[in-house]
């Protein structure tokens, strides 16, 4: 049975040899089969009032028509008659139009069209025929009379089928069970036969056409199976499978140029200009865009050939922002990418009541979304990511319910419209292509499709022959590239099963069946193997199934590249067709075997070799040569049918039990290059003991115990395992992921959020109007923009759905855990570590320990209701701008917004917007005035699609801006000091703008606030300014003085009715962590900050070893964008994390006295800024005004101040002695191979340091065996 959760994921699959009693229940089929005959009955029935009362004989003849296709004509009687019969076959060839081209205004132009046809005809003038209502009520009655009854019998037919199958399928999957038990064939041995590989060569001289050459191609139609978009992209799959599987050492040649010609050439108007028509006539628009919405036949085939290429050459040139531009026509042209695909095939899923979304308007083709499916998961395997575990529960029901028979056959195509589906497209060609498609998402599907189509097809006789392949009929006869009738789609489709299965014996008879059919018209021209009379489509298919193996198109999908094949020797120049490569792969990472064959008769070539060991000799047969200092170098190769050049490595030391090497064992080394011998000691003698140790190996002498004096048998700086542990995976937490995954090893991160996704307070907030108060593109990370913002200050759900996406491009999901509260930590001394107190979603709590803590739950996220009394007898709806609740009703409804901070200044315009709609009045409630402004030359604005298409184009553009509006918003810093003339001439300037926008002066005057600009924080506020003044809302300036049951009552005493309250009053900003944190001697931070909060430079707490948080106290928080203080900030807490791995410190502790310094610093600082003047802020202390939130300086400054830690503000304990980090005597350039041991020697001073800044990444993690360093001696010099 499956085995699968609540989220929608499925893993572990446990097949059941039973059809489910699910498979083919259409609950969404039949609803809107439903809908379909509930819109028909309506139509009947307003024919029907139309016809029996005395209206105009014209539109009772018309009413007729809408009731059956051709009814009309029967009214008018006589040779009309005919009309009956002509206007139903144009119906009926309008169906089938709307099925083969998308054409959806067929049916209806033939059926409705009729009316007004008849309408005007003379003979309408007339009454109708008697009894002609009555004629077209029985048809109707009829006609659904004979398709139910068909679709009761086809549905007993099925579950009569099912229970035959359930019968032999369970020995039957018995038998394959076994089957795969028997070794497959080894990678390693994988070849391309001579006469494939002469096939291969058809479909490479088919790639390489230029990008105006059609004549390889069957160039039929453009709407169907023939159409050019499927030859290129199976194109592109058997060339990926080719180079993936048989020489995946041999990339960046002729065999990935082939992929990236027919991938480019897929983008031509020619392949996609059925785009525009199916536009028009299909869904009635001229928004020709091909991807975002309902387009699987783009989005599902082209995904997976983008991916297949991907994995096949590990190119990444089509996931970079617009690499792809798709051509409807000359002046409608979209760029995309395989990031943007991808997007588009989630966002169409996630959308459809089916699960599975269409292609042609309205038509779902089941293949189609498996072809997609397959893309997404292989997306994710080439990515790191994990998109497919969000959809693949959804998917396999909608497939099993919807696009399965209760036979358990899959159902190719069916109307989303309508649910039906069209009859006698189902064969045996269609189980055997879904058990390819379905091995890797649904193996049980798979399996027993196999099965089906062994039992009821493949069955061989005495002879090893086919023996029922007589039975096949209709589309299984058919060669759909070219509609004509033709063997091959079965061949292909079961000779690629049977060998995915490993069915030897049905492969070797499909074989021989192909040798055998003289219709296919096999040539051999010129060393090039074709054959004639088979479509483009199914060549590309039948060569790909030739080169099928076991699992091979799971495989595809699932199994990466492994390192030995990224990293080892590779063939990478080659030149076609004079090098013919059946085979290049790297067994070990140092060597390189090829098998190669001419392209027609004997030559010499020669071959351009990549990923070598710089400096490094090699052989190739009997020859020598080294590598060059890029790592590459040219040999030449005679070739005379197969030939097999192995590359080997020339070095092969081995150590004996003494000090150095033989000097005799290495002549060439020794006579050719002296100044690569560099002695290599036997080091298993090499741990000093000078005296008896005690159980915990310190060394005792003359009755004293000392520290440990092994010397560790590791390289200086190997890390040792690090465990962490972030609360959070807001912007902190996620950007902490990234920076550890890419930079760290040897760690295990945990990051534990409560929510139920993460964003942090972008998750969180989502009241009408919330946006970010900066430019959207600088509230980014600095190394990945977005040029899809739809505006300058971009709305929640944008910056919410920006971090997503960063999550998942980056695989970041993986180590963060949702709802998921930690509730606790404290410090454990004796370990020097922390227990930290998780709850989980059921409410059980759960105790972690981590070497590392990190706060990463930010400031803005403990909302609070208002101190006003009274608040809890409030009888109407109460809401919190943080805690928005989108089902609370406000129709007509009189609303009182309370607080004009950034919440309720981003909340007023936008509920002012949807007043007339909505709400009936609101009444705001200001305590006291804000300054309202954008950053000068930032007013608000949106981006347009071309605008956005130009940032994709030419990123260089985007960087500009990005650079512009960051220097705007730093120079902004310098109005932060008191009295200063930036401050007041800015100050005036947005006095005068905030004039001209209030437009009233008593209002001005109210809200226009008195002390100095910037002492609080200063929103752009778009549109606030202007709602005041419109008559739908009140302004209500001055406390609250209590709340009572239906509303507010005012300083002066006047209460404010209202039916919806809300509260955009902000947030604790104590910066008190929001559990119990004890640190050191059993310290509580939340107690000790309880009158002011005292960090280190925003980021540590003395008391509190190895424990950082973002956005602490005096962070720049409102000093420019909040992100890029962010990565300051991780970067900062790396370089500790970093040490404490490489140097064996037990704890980092940042010094009580430190924290004073900083914090008088901080305070002489702040006495001649703005912030400190007369204002209520939450930068700042209620108890004594001393500014808490903000850092003493700008962005830039802030960054400069982190940019070289300060150590020594900081106390440091080791775990022993200070130098044990120091190993044993080996550096990490020595340790690890592959890197350059003389990478200080420069042709001249460049600037660059000689020493060099290992990060985590860059060390060795598992300690160096030092007995068995003798036998590493040929990886340490040839390995990368």
């Amino acid at each position: 049975m499956l085995n699968g959760n609540s989220n929608g994921k499925v893993r572990d699959l446990e097949v059941s040899p039973a059809i489910p009693p699910a498979s083919g229940t259409c609950s969404v089929s039949h609803a809107r089969n439903r809908r379909f005959k509930a819109f028909h009955a309506c139509m009947i029935v307003f024919a029907g009032i139309a016809y029996y009362h005395d209206l105009d004989h014209r539109l009772q003849h018309a009413s007729l028509a809408l009731s059956f296709p051709g009814a009309g004509f029967i009214s008018l009687g006589g040779f009309w008659g005919i009309g009956f019969i002509v206007n139903f076959i144009l119906f009926c060839i309008s169906l089938f139009l709307w099925f083969a081209t998308g054409n959806i205004i067929a049916p209806f132009l033939t059926w409705f069209g009729e009316a007004f046809v008849i309408a005007a005809l003379p003979g309408a003038a007339k009454p109708p025929m008697a009894h002609s209502q009555a004629v077209v009520g029985a048809l109707v009655l009829v006609s659904y009379t004979v398709i139910i009854r068909f679709m009761r019998n086809t549905r007993r037919g099925q579950e009569s089928r099912r229970d035959v199958r359930n019968k032999y399928l369970p020995r039957l999957l018995a038998e394959m069970k076994e089957n795969e038990m028997v070794e497959p064939e080894s990678d390693q041995d994988r070849e391309i036969p001579e006469n494939v590989l002469k096939f291969l060569r058809w479909q490479i001289d088919v790639a390489v056409l230029g990008n105006d050459d059609w004549s390889g191609y069957d160039v039929i139609e453009q709407f169907q199976p023939a159409a050019l978009r499927y030859q290129i992209v199976e194109g592109v799959y058997t060339l990926a499978f080719a180079n993936r599987f048989y020489t995946p050492s041999f990339r960046g040649s002729y065999l990935q140029e082939a992929q990236e010609k027919l991938i480019y050439k897929y983008c031509q108007e020619k392949v996609l200009k059925y785009w525009k028509w199916e536009c028009l006539w299909g869904k009635l628009t001229t928004n020709y865009e091909p991807v975002l919405k309902d387009n699987i036949m783009l989005t599902g085939f082209y995904s997976l050939a983008l991916q297949f290429y991907r994995a096949a050459t590990l190119g990444d040139r089509f996931t970079k922002d617009g690499a792809l531009v798709l051509e409807i026509d000359k002046t409608h042209r979209y760029p995309h990418s395989s990031k943007t695909l991808t997007k588009a095939l989630l966002d169409n899923w996630s959308k459809s009541a089916f699960c599975l979304y269409p292609c042609e308007p309205n038509w779902i083709y089941s293949f189609c979304n498996l072809y997609g499916i397959n893309a997404l998961k292989c997306y994710d395997t080439n990515e790191g990511t994990d998109f497919v575990s969000g959809i693949e529960g959804r998917f396999r029901k909608g497939y099993i319910e919807e696009f399965t028979d209760a036979d358990g056959t899959c159902v190719p195509i069916k109307s989303r419209m309508t649910g039906f589906v069209i009859p006698g497209l189902i064969g045996i060609v269609n189980e055997l292509s879904c058990s390819a498609l379905t091995a890797s998402l649904m193996p049980d599907v798979s399996a027993r499709a196999y099965a089906v189509a062994k039992k009821e097809v493949l069955t061989l006789d005495s002879k090893g022959k086919l023996a029922d392949i007589d039975c096949l009929q209709g589309a299984d006869k058919m060669d759909p590239g070219r509609y004509k009738a033709s063997m091959v789609t079965f061949y292909s489709q079961a000779l690629a099963a049977a060998k995915t299965f490993g069915d030897t014996g049905v492969a070797k008879a499909v074989e021989d069946l192909i040798d055998q059919d003289e219709s296919l018209e096999k040539v051999d021209a010129g060393g090039v193997v074709t054959y004639n009379n088979v479509s483009v489509i199914m060549r590309s298919q039948l060569l790909r199934a030739k080169l099928m193996f076991r699992n091979g198109w799971k495989r595809m999908i699932e199994e990466p590249m492994s390192d030995i094949l990224k990293k080892g020797p590779i063939l990478a120049d080659a030149k076609y067709p004079e090098v013919l490569v059946a085979k290049a792969r790297s067994h070990d990472g140092s060597d390189l075997e090829l098998v190669l064959y001419p392209g027609t008769e004997k030559r010499t070539v020669s071959l351009g070799l990549a990923q070598l060991q710089p400096g490094r000799e090699y052989t190739a047969g009997k020859k020598t040569f080294t590598a060059n200092v890029e790592g590459k170098a040219q040999i030449i190769v005679t070739l005379n049918q197969r030939t097999v050049p192995i590359l080997e490595t020339l070095i092969q030391l081995k150590v004996r039990n003494t000090d150095l090497l033989e000097r005799s064992e290495r002549p060439w080394l020794e006579q050719n290059h002296p100044y690569l011998l560099s002695p290599i000691l036997h080091l298993s003698n090499m741990v000093i003991n000078t005296g008896n140790t005690d159980k915990n190996d310190n060394i005792v002498q003359n009755g004293h115990t000392q520290l440990n004096d092994k010397c560790r048998d590791t390289p200086i700086h190997a890390n040792r395992h690090m465990r962490v542990i972030c609360v959070g995976a807001g912007a902190s937490g996620l950007h902490l992921i990234y920076k550890m995954k890419k930079d760290f090893t040897n760690f295990t991160l945990d990051v534990y959020e409560k929510n139920p996704d993460i964003g942090g307070t972008w998750y969180e907030n989502r009241y009408p109007g919330c946006a970010c108060d900066i430019p959207a593109h600088n509230y980014v990370y600095s190394f990945e923009p977005n040029p899809q913002w739809s505006a300058n200050y971009a709305s929640s759900v944008e910056i919410f759905n920006y971090f997503s996406n960063f999550a998942d491009k980056y695989g970041l999901r993986k180590s963060i855990k949702t709802q998921h509260e930690v509730v606790g930590a404290a410090w454990i001394e004796e370990r020097a570590c922390w227990a930290v107190s998780i709850r989980r979603p059921d409410n059980s709590v759960f105790e972690q320990e981590c070497d590392w803590l990190i706060n990463g739950a930010g400031i803005l996220n403990a909302w609070r209701w208002p101190a006003i009394p009274g608040i809890d007898k409030y009888k109407g709806q109460l809401l919190h701008s943080a805690a928005w609740d989108p089902t609370v009703d406000v129709t007509d409804r009189h609303v009182g917004l309370i607080g004009n901070g950034s919440s309720g200044i981003q909340i007023l315009p936008k509920m002012q917007e949807c007043v007339f709609t909505y709400f009936r009045h609101v009444t705001t409630f200001i305590r006291e005035p804000a300054w309202i402004s954008p950053t000068p030359g930032m007013e608000y604005r949106q981006y347009t699609d071309k605008e956005r298409e130009e940032f994709i184009l030419h990123p260089e553009k985007l960087t500009e801006l990005r650079k512009a509006s960051e220097k705007a918003i730093g120079e902004v810093f310098s109005i932060v000091f008191n009295e200063s003339a930036a401050q007041k001439q800015l100050e005036a300037f947005i006095k005068g703008k905030m004039i001209e926008k209030i437009n009233n002066q008593d209002l001005a005057r109210l809200l226009i606030p008195d002390f100095a600009f910037g002492c609080r924080r200063i929103t752009p506020g778009t549109k606030y300014l202007e709602s005041l003044t419109k008559p739908n809302v009140t302004t209500v300036y001055g406390d609250i003085r209590e709340i009572t049951e239906r509303g507010c009552v005012t300083a002066d005493g006047k209460e404010h009715p209202t039916d919806v309250l809300i509260c955009a009053t902000g947030f604790d900003t104590t910066f008190r962590p929001r559990f119990p944190l004890r640190g050191r001697n059993d310290m509580n931070l939340a107690e000790e900050w309880a009158l002011e909060p005292r960090s280190y430079l925003g980021l540590a707490a003395s008391g509190y070893p190895n424990y950082f948080m973002y956005l602490g106290p005096n962070c720049p928080i409102a000093n420019g964008p909040i992100v890029f203080s962010i990565e300051l900030q991780t970067e900062y807490m790396l370089r500790f994390m970093n040490r404490w791995q490489k140097e064996d410190i037990r704890t980092f502790d940042a010094k009580r006295e430190a924290v004073d310094d900083f914090m008088h610093q901080k305070d002489l600082f702040m006495e001649r800024t703005v912030w400190t003047s007369d204002c209520l802020s939450w930068y700042k202390n209620p108890r004594d005004g001393r500014i808490t939130a903000v850092w003493p300086g700008s962005t830039l400054h802030y960054m400069e101040t982190l940019a070289t830690p300060r150590y020594d503000d900081y106390s440091v304990e080791y775990n022993g002695r200070r130098f044990a980090y120091l190993g044993n005597g080996f550096s990490q350039t020595e340790a690890t191979p592959g890197m350059d041991r003389t990478y200080y020697i420069r042709e001249r001073d460049d600037g660059s340091s000689l020493f060099r800044n290992l990060m985590s990444k860059e060390n060795m993690s598992e300690p160096m065996d030092i007995k068995s360093l003798g036998k590493q001696e040929k990886s340490l010099l040839e390995h990368e």
